[in-house]
């Protein structure tokens, strides 16, 4: 099993929620919580325009819920809970800066390591060969960036364990051994005072720190990927078998398969971030074992609707089914209802309602107004929120340097804080702006 480590893709699980009574103000609100929640997840320390874009969002979905007319609805008492969770996290993360801001150039804090050595240490004080300067490169080149172990962007659990052990030698044993070594040849005067300090600056200051970042930063993609597959987990769960909709979106096809690799990816994680914490001695026994009977109970209930899904996916194959589709249009579907129509002409209908178009050469007009430019390359500029934004030949949608979610070829649509998917002819980019771009109304 591999776990994409940069550009990560998640496998987010793909399943259709309940949409009777849900309307698509409830639906946007909670698209735009969900972008803060994950938005807030990554964010680096005191990026204070970034998070005052997140608490203009959340005031925005704070509006549309407040204007909702049902609020005794289940939809919306979920929704507003979410709001509420996402605000709290927003105060907590203002608040850490405010108490923390010493540490506002990084993201990560140095890891306290376990103080066992992960690699047994070998002799300490090497035989002195060459001149001064050839035993300062002699000690550094293996923490230069270039020369540290790689992490490759698929790894698997033996490869990303090996790659552990490895860095945390290099951080702690491997590093005392040089510190020994470049002061005990520097008191016998073949390391001059110059290559000394040297050694200290970069080895024992920038990139000893560095080593250290990067071990926390391959820990913090692994524990939110794994946070975010055991909430999807949680998720699969709660689908009854009687639940025709959600169990064929479930365990029929693609859907299938990308809910049991993400239950393996699951295990491969928990794995990774068990070993990374026993190494640093902060072990979380009771989280991470509640978290294995989560994703063991989801794999098995995974299992018990597949019988199901066959079932209704059958009934439904032989159901007769009536069409007002436009053969020539694209649609777009959110939690089980076509929603959005893009015409052979790439005009934008949302709710039978016009709302844009997309000129053949790339201009986006909302309503008659000009609001950015896709170009042929991908990438996507909006001029009245200044935004940018790159779809790559994958399907992938990547906003402001973050991956945000993928259009798959079949259709399916993973990262969308709901269930969607797309179907019929025409240029996957324009789905990819109403769904990831808010252009346009309610989506």
């Amino acid at each position: 099993m591999k776990i994409i480590i940069q550009g990560i893709a998640v496998l987010l699980i793909f399943i259709a929620q309940a949409s009777v009574g849900q309307s698509s103000d409830v639906v946007r609100a909670k698209h735009m919580i969900g972008q803060v929640e994950r938005g807030l997840g990554s964010i680096k320390r005191n990026d204070v325009n970034t998070i005052n874009g997140y608490t203009t969002k959340l005031k925005q979905a704070k509006e549309i819920l407040e204007a909702e007319s049902d609020k005794q609805n289940p939809a919306f008492k979920e929704v507003a809970g979410q709001w509420m969770a996402a605000r709290e996290r927003l105060y907590a993360t203002l608040e850490d800066w405010k108490q923390n801001p010493a540490t506002a150039q990084t993201t990560t804090q140095q890891p306290s390591l376990s103080p066992r050595p992960m690699v047994a240490p070998q002799s300490a004080v090497q035989p002195a060969t060459g001149n001064s300067s050839q035993l300062y490169n002699q000690l550094i080149t293996k923490y230069q960036s270039q020369n540290r172990p790689r992490l490759p962007a698929e790894v698997d659990v033996q490869t990303g364990k090996a790659w552990l052990a490895a860095m945390v030698n290099l951080y702690d044993t491997q590093w005392q051994q040089d510190n020994q070594q470049a002061k005990q040849w520097h008191a016998s005067g073949k390391l001059n005072k110059n290559d000394y300090d040297r050694f200290t600056r970069w080895v024992n200051g920038t990139w000893h720190t560095q080593i250290g970042e990067q071990i926390n930063q391959a820990f913090g993609t692994w524990d939110n990927t794994l946070n975010m597959n055991v909430a999807a987990a949680q998720q699969l769960l709660t689908i009854s078998t009687g639940d025709k909709n959600k169990v064929m979106n479930t365990a029929t096809g693609d859907h299938l398969l990308r809910n049991q690799a993400m239950l393996k990816q699951s295990e491969d994680l928990l794995a990774l971030v068990s070993e990374v914490e026993t190494v640093f001695g902060k072990q979380q026994i009771n989280l991470r074992k509640k978290q294995k009977v989560l994703l063991s109970q989801a794999g098995d209930h995974l299992t018990e609707l597949q019988p199901f899904a066959e079932e209704y996916l059958a009934q439904w194959k032989k159901a007769p089914k009536k069409s007002n589709k436009n053969p020539n249009s694209m649609y777009l579907w959110l939690n089980g209802s076509r929603v959005v129509e893009i015409t052979q002409k790439r005009e934008i209908w949302i709710n039978s309602n016009f709302a844009g178009s997309v000129s053949k050469s790339g201009e986006i007009y909302q309503k008659g107004n000009y609001v950015g430019k896709l170009e042929p390359n991908g990438e996507l500029w909006l001029s009245k929120q200044n935004r940018s934004a790159k779809f790559m030949d994958n399907g992938e949608v990547w906003v402001g340097g973050s991956h945000v979610g993928t259009i798959h070829k079949d259709g399916s649509v993973t990262g969308f804080n709901t269930a969607a998917s797309i179907e019929g002819p025409g240029d996957w980019r324009l789905a990819a702006v109403v769904y990831f771009l808010q252009v346009f109304p309610l989506i």
